[in-house]
């Protein structure tokens, strides 16, 4: 029965389009990227909030990312990940 759930997820998962990701760099670097690897830019606090107006949300998470060479960390959900380099 848990292999079925399990299945059903991935299957999901690959059924979605990549939207953005997050670039995290050995050098501490941190940087956003579309689905193309293009940089995107922050935006100001007044455009966000222009930006949030009325809006549904499908999921909310918070992410946390800490990098101490030759380490890094990044919490998703509340699950933490390692990369040692």
């Amino acid at each position: 029965m848990e292999e079925k759930i399990k299945d059903k997820i991935m299957e999901e998962k690959t059924k979605d389009e990549i939207l953005m990701n997050i670039n995290v760099y050995k050098s501490g670097q941190i940087e956003v990227v579309d689905n193309e690897g293009q940089r995107l830019n922050p935006m100001s606090p007044e455009k966000l909030g222009r930006t949030l107006v009325e809006r549904k949300f499908v999921k909310s998470d918070i992410c946390t990312i800490l990098i101490s060479n030759p380490c890094g960390w990044v919490c998703v959900g509340g699950n933490w990940y390692w990369r040692h380099w």
